[in-house]
């Protein structure tokens, strides 16, 4: 039987980290975690399950060292790393590109070329509101997509 290309893309934000698994160029699963952002330790023990229960080939994510976000983000892009170079398979880190007007633009294109995640994409909040959460799925494809190009 032949193996599929396993890839698995994380994104951290500062209340949440999540993981978008693809096989080939098909999203088959998707975790988010709200405890794994409190703190690296956390973070790990997440990570660590999610990793093995994808048993990914390519992991990839954010660069810490080009990230724009705070210090508590970095910290968990960081360990994102960490447990990535301790998995099997290759471990990408690259920086966060903006090819689009906004985020939630680029959700909306994302989703077309992955329709497995179309009912989560978000609409645009108001100023006033808090990001939704889901808009962190497309982040993590986002890294998908660069890599790709």
């Amino acid at each position: 039987m032949e193996r599929h290309s396993r890839t698995l893309a994380f994104a951290a934000s500062t209340k949440r980290i999540v993981a978008v698994f693809l096989e080939d160029t098909k999203v088959v699963g998707w975790r988010l975690s709200r405890k794994a952002a409190r703190n690296p330790k956390d973070a790990a023990a997440c990570l660590k399950s999610w990793i093995d229960d994808f048993e990914p080939d390519l992991m990839i994510s954010e660069d810490p060292v080009a990230s724009h976000k705070g210090d508590h983000v970095k910290t968990l892009l960081e360990t994102i790393g960490l447990m990535c170079d301790q998995a099997d398979g290759l471990n990408v880190r690259l920086p966060r590109r903006q090819v689009y007007h906004d985020k939630y633009e680029e959700a909306k294109v994302l989703a077309d070329k992955y329709p497995q995640l179309r009912t989560l994409v978000p609409r645009k909040p108001a100023i006033w509101n808090s990001e939704p959460h889901d808009i962190s799925y497309f982040e993590a494809l986002s890294y998908v997509e660069h890599l790709r190009q």
